[in-house]
């Protein structure tokens, strides 16, 4: 009895005492192998503004009408984004055609591959095009 309770305290002192020597070594290695994974690509994507808040721009890219679906990207916005054409971000609205640059950062850590696209520049292009007076939305109400 009084041999477990030494044997469980002696294995407690020992786990604590090398906590400070093998974590930071683990926490070493794993940023070291993470620094080597890690790969950043600049890409452009022009397209329609799905949506803009202050953290993120939705881009549709593509649209099928005839399928009735629509590729859209969402992508982080940079704190210092290159507006070109317009005065700030707050000027762009839903429906404008944009181009934009970003930064995609792909790390790859134990088979698992994480990505993250960040704006770095938004080039206006084009205003929405003017909706007509009279709503598109069917129903059988008069």
């Amino acid at each position: 009895m009084r041999y477990n309770k030494f044997l469980k305290t002696f294995i407690l002192i020992v786990f604590v005492g090398a906590c400070p020597y093998v974590l930071p070594y683990n926490i070493g290695v794993e940023a070291a192998q993470e620094g080597k994974d890690v790969v950043r690509e600049n890409k452009t994507i022009t397209g329609e503004v799905g949506f803009i808040n202050s953290k993120f721009i939705s881009i549709i890219d593509s649209r099928d009408d005839n399928a009735g679906s629509e590729h859209e990207m969402l992508i982080y916005l940079d704190e210092n984004v290159d507006v070109q054409r317009k005065n700030s971000l707050g000027e762009i609205k839903a429906g404008d055609t944009v181009q934009i640059q970003y930064e995609k950062t792909t790390k790859t850590l134990k088979d698992v591959r994480k990505s993250k696209k960040v704006v770095k520049g938004v080039k206006f292009l084009r205003a929405a095009a003017k909706k007509g007076k009279g709503s598109t939305l069917k129903s059988g109400k008069k």
